[in-house]
């Protein structure tokens, strides 16, 4: 996400405040997590960069938060309102499919879905599904 409120375009692609600018603000903030979805081991896995995350095991109804080696730090009950058989994933209707590429060794269709800002058409997230 950027927000350029004055800053200046520079060369590299960064945008950044004049000195002489007080009223200039640049925000940016980048995130990214790889999320793992199985219905046959009725899991979801949620895990950041570093290999740490949060992990949903609707078998045993709990949710734990675990390190990068899987071991866990945490954990808590599944909501009611969220316990029961995890479905199968569904495509938003309006993603892109990219064709066909190879994730981690094995062939996958990979799809892409964008959310944007109607108003000023931003671009909030972009999320790839790669599906066997």
């Amino acid at each position: 996400i950027n927000i350029n409120q004055g800053g200046t375009p520079q060369p590299d692609g960064s945008i950044c405040c004049e000195a002489e600018s007080p009223e200039c603000k640049v925000q940016t903030a980048y995130q990214a997590m790889m999320q793992y979805y199985s219905v046959h081991m009725q899991a979801i896995s949620n895990r950041g960069p570093d290999g740490s995350g949060v992990v949903m095991n609707f078998t045993d109804g709990k949710e734990y938060q675990v390190q990068a080696d899987g071991s866990c730090v945490s954990w808590c009950p599944i909501p009611n309102s969220e316990a029961g058989r995890l479905t199968p994933l569904a495509l938003e209707p309006i993603s892109t499919d990219m064709g066909s590429k190879t994730y981690n060794g094995q062939k996958v269709e990979l799809y892409e879905f964008v959310e944007v800002i109607p108003i000023v058409n931003v671009p909030m997230s972009a999320i790839l599904q790669y599906i066997d």
